[in-house]
């Protein structure tokens, strides 16, 4: 397993891709915002988001991707994201998890606000670096096989 990281401010964009096309998206957990339209979403994450306005990343957006062909049950695939969100610090706050089957590697997306639900700054420093090694940690722990290069077409 292995994991991307995209940050930034276009909350909107994010949920409209993880969420819209139920053709290639499921949607397999929310928490403090509505799943069954990416609009209403973006203006839950928004509403949290204002109680920063200043904080210019809004939100958290990662990728848990799967080692292609591997069959990861939806339950166990929600397992290990939220597992992700609590092992890099994201807690207490809004997030929405979705499932993606466009490509030949199972991979859900996660896209979580950085405004906690006390109103307070999550900080992602190092959230990248960080999250690299959480998704190898989680990859052992759920004995899934190890990506061995970025290439997750193969």
């Amino acid at each position: 397993m292995g994991n991307e990281l995209r940050q930034g401010a276009k909350v909107k964009a994010g949920c409209k891709y993880i969420c819209e096309d139920e053709r290639r998206a499921m949607i397999l957990e929310t928490e403090g915002v509505r799943d069954y339209n990416y609009k209403l979403m973006t203006s839950d994450f928004e509403m949290q988001h204002s109680l920063r306005p200043t904080l210019n990343k809004a939100v958290f957006h990662g990728i848990l991707s799967f080692y292609p062909g591997e069959k990861i049950e939806d339950q166990i695939m929600l397992l290990i994201a939220k597992e992700y969100l609590q092992k890099i610090g994201i807690t207490n706050t809004q997030y929405a998890i979705t499932k993606h089957t466009d490509r030949n590697h199972p991979h859900p997306h996660i896209i979580a606000n950085l405004v906690n639900n006390d109103g307070k700054t999550i900080k992602d420093n190092w959230i990248g670096l960080r999250g690299k090694k959480i998704a190898q940690e989680l990859t052992l722990k759920h004995d899934l096989k190890q990506a061995l290069s970025k290439d997750l077409d193969i």
